[in-house]
């Protein structure tokens, strides 16, 4: 999560980040000499399928600031790209599902509406687009 206003509080972020999903742990960089914000932390969402959502739907502005949201580098994707496709966990997904508001569920389906007609390949595979 990047480009976060220095002045901006953890906890600000997390309520924010939160909006689509539960958030297991963040974590706010802040420079070791001042102890200021270094403006990115990192977030772990409950699932992999949240973590895509937020990227996907999230639009969080701090003092005029858009705020950046994506995979840190060697992260999920990449090993999921690596690695053989998984069986679908229709449970995981349920239970996923369950912890949206209505407002959030529409944004997810309409989501997976749009990528069944741009991206029908991406939704067939188990791999993250």
């Amino acid at each position: 999560v990047g480009n976060i206003d220095f002045d901006v509080p953890e906890q600000k972020v997390v309520e924010e980040l939160s909006t689509v999903g539960k958030v297991v742990s963040f974590r706010m960089m802040y420079d070791k000499n001042t102890g200021k914000s270094k403006g990115y932390g990192f977030c772990e969402y409950e699932s992999p399928l949240v973590a895509e959502t937020a990227m996907k739907t999230l639009k969080i502005q701090f003092n005029g600031r858009p705020v950046k949201i994506n995979y840190a580098e060697n992260d999920l994707p990449s090993r999921i790209r690596d690695s053989a496709p998984k069986p679908l966990q229709v449970d995981n997904i349920i239970r996923a599902l369950d912890t949206f508001d209505k407002d959030n569920l529409k944004e997810v389906i309409d989501f997976c509406k749009k990528m069944a007609v741009d991206q029908p390949s991406q939704l067939r595979s188990s791999a993250p687009w």
